[in-house]
């Protein structure tokens, strides 16, 4: 596969869409979502550098979201996302191909978030890529 940073996007999206009970986890963000859990993944901060080996490092960030709604049967569901959703990463270190390496990981642990105007509850994990270009 080509390192691009879209298709590490679509790779990370694919993680999140295998973890149990995710309902939600489109390639691109919606304008909205009324099925939880739900994942997105965007771009962050990025970091170009030349030399003889020209790279790039990127941040990219997940949120998983849940509703605040019935609060501790979607807390129950998501709880587990702390372990599993890393483990997801770290066992495909390359992302099927879109990356040289992933770096790290990053979770802000279970903590209010929200989409929109909408309130809600999740996990937001910061993986750091490097891409050889």
């Amino acid at each position: 596969m080509t390192l691009t940073i879209a298709g590490a996007i679509a790779q990370v999206q694919t993680l999140a869409a295998a973890l149990t009970d995710m309902a939600m986890a489109p390639s691109y963000p919606l304008e909205s979502f009324n099925e939880f859990p739900f994942a997105i993944t965007f771009q962050g901060p990025s970091r170009y550098e030349g030399g003889p080996v020209k790279q790039q490092f990127i941040t990219l960030i997940t949120e998983i979201h849940v509703s605040r709604a019935n609060l501790p049967v979607n807390i129950a569901k998501v709880a587990g996302y702390g372990d599993t959703f890393p483990a997801a990463i770290w066992a495909d270190p390359t992302l099927a191909g879109t990356v040289t390496c992933v770096n790290a990981v990053r979770c802000a642990g279970l903590a209010p978030l929200g989409y929109g105007d909408m309130e809600t509850i999740g996990f937001r994990f910061e993986i750091d890529v490097k891409q050889n270009l």
